[in-house]
């Protein structure tokens, strides 16, 4: 029987043997479509660390324990992306001119979530379920006009460029509020159902989209004045999204406890078809270049990519595991995904329906912005604490931004060249120049 001193090598010795095994393990690259293999970093560990006799030094013990902690490290680092994705950061990549300028405080007890930007006042809508209201900032000067009470749970806002209204769904209370932009008043408050959680506005009727999950229907708002409510149209159960497709005059639901769309007439209301696509389908995005509806099945890691000719699934793509969000970029035809649990962005090229590319983003990113004069995507990390900035030219992150308070929506504003990112839990909305 060994002593104390005796067994402690031995079992660090084991150990690295062990992690080695683990390390250097083969991984794909979803680029070069075939298989590369990393080189394992416990090599040269075990060479340094492995003991000469089976009796070690007390530093010696400590030196090996810490080699031992760095191959640990290094394991879950090389872990933690998925084998198919490659990392393009380029740290020799960096803007100065992007930074944070300003942080707008928005009150206690604030949670502020969604924003919504009116050109013709040059504000931004804010919804704040923590005070049941929408703050109205001007961009500008940056600072609050006004804070306007809503429903409760404001979460979804939408901005009708036609008359200068901000529709704001209230979750909680069934209802939806409507402000003019003009005055920053609620004109009308109309009940729906309760758990409104999408809204969508239809450019070629003017008319407003509601869905009311519980009830699973969608309320058609007119637009205008006298709002009301035109049509209830069922759909099938499920939380999810709406998407408007103007090559055909369609209204798209996700149904993400259906495993379907159904596709709704905006000229009759009512509806045309139901198509199958992947597990549990939420966000979706048209792509004018392309004419079709992008569908991310947030739990089978796919995208079903609808013909607006047809309605019609014409291709599947695998992405990165449980989507958020997705985002179009005019000047590359390239969609991007942002993979919350692989801690990536998945770009599409929209001419091909391809995967060209996985890009490592950061913890946990959420949602995106798109930069219309620099061709740069925002990307919120909620967990991460974070805002990375990947360029639309090289595809490479240039610069990320430690903010704090739980980023989750960024929104880009032409006028200001600048960002709005609310902050959950910092009670704020913080302020990056482009």
């Amino acid at each position: 029987m060994k002593n104390k001193r005796e067994v402690v090598p031995v079992i660090f010795a084991i150990l690295l043997l062990a992690f080695s095994s683990w390390i250097s393990y083969p991984r794909v690259s979803a680029v070069a479509g075939g298989v590369s293999s990393s080189k394992s970093a416990s090599a040269d560990l075990i060479a340094t660390a492995a003991p000469t006799s089976l009796g070690l030094s007390a530093s010696n013990v400590n030196l090996v324990s810490s080699q031992i902690s760095s191959a640990v490290s290094a394991a879950f680092s090389e872990r933690a992306q998925p084998p198919w994705q490659d990392s393009f950061r380029d740290s020799s990549l960096s803007d100065n001119a992007i930074r944070v300028v300003g942080n707008i405080t928005l009150g206690n007890s604030s949670n502020p979530e969604y924003e919504v930007y009116d050109p013709a006042n040059k504000e931004i809508y804010v919804t704040d379920y923590g005070i049941d209201s929408v703050t109205a900032i001007n961009t500008t000067t940056n600072k609050i006009v006004t804070t306007v009470k809503t429903g409760s749970y404001p979460a979804t806002p939408l901005y009708d460029p036609v008359n200068q209204y901000v529709y704001v769904c209230n979750a909680a209370s069934g209802t939806v509020s409507i402000i003019n932009g003009k005055t920053n008043k609620v004109i009308e408050t109309l009940t729906t159902g309760y758990s409104t959680s999408g809204i969508e506005y239809n450019p070629l009727n003017k008319d407003v989209y509601v869905l009311v999950y519980t009830a699973s229907i969608v309320d058609v708002l007119s637009s205008g004045k006298n709002v009301k409510i035109l049509a209830s149209i069922s759909v099938p159960e499920g939380d999810a999204g709406l998407q408007f497709d103007p090559a055909n005059g369609d209204m798209y639901f996700s149904g993400f406890g259906t495993d379907n769309v159904t596709v709704i007439s905006s000229k009759t209301n009512k509806i045309l078809t139901v198509i199958p696509v992947g597990l549990n389908p939420e966000t979706m995005l048209y792509d004018p270049s392309s004419k079709s509806v992008y569908v991310a099945n947030e739990f089978g890691s796919t995208i079903s990519v609808i013909s607006s000719e047809t309605n019609k699934v014409i291709t599947t793509l695998l992405t990165g595991f449980y989507q958020t969000y997705m985002l179009f970029d005019p000047a590359n035809d390239e969609i991007y995904v942002a993979c919350q649990d692989n801690n990536s962005i998945s770009i599409i090229n929209a001419r091909s329906n391809t995967v060209v590319r996985g890009v490592a983003a950061g913890h946990y990113p959420y949602a995106l912005a798109y930069d219309s004069i620099n061709k740069d995507i925002y990307i919120t990390h909620f967990r991460g604490k974070t805002v990375s900035v990947l360029s639309g030219a090289t595809n490479k992150i240039i610069v990320t931004l430690d903010i704090g308070g739980f980023p989750i929506d960024p929104l880009y504003v032409p006028s200001s060249r600048e960002v709005y990112v609310s902050c959950y839990f910092a009670n704020s909305v913080v302020v990056i120049s482009s």
